[in-house]
């Protein structure tokens, strides 16, 4: 919740152009590492900090730049559907994860 905050402070410094082509780069740093610490066995800890900051950084652009993209661009029934399909997708990933895994 403090780093979708804190997201706002940091699109009024930046831009929304500058965070969505850097942080990706920085996501995908994370991704490394994250699968580095899988692979050699680093501590749990350092595991969950991994993901934690995957999650800030996903936060600072991703996750309300594309919320704001959308309400700029499209229609209000455009809108709707599209958070609907957000949605519907999020259920079947969170119901299938389990069967997937």
């Amino acid at each position: 919740m403090l780093s979708a905050m804190a997201s706002s402070i940091l699109l009024k410094y930046f831009g929304r152009k500058f965070l969505l082509i850097v942080m990706p780069f920085a996501m995908t740093a994370v991704h490394v590492l994250l699968g580095l610490s899988m692979i050699m066995n680093w501590p749990s800890a350092v595991t969950v900090t991994l993901v934690i900051l995957f999650v800030i950084l996903f936060e600072f652009a991703q996750g309300p730049i594309t919320w704001l993209y959308m309400a700029e661009v499209m229609e209000d029934k455009a809108v709707s559907l599209g958070t609907a399909i957000n949605w519907l997708m999020v259920i079947i990933l969170s119901l299938s994860t389990s069967t997937l895994v």
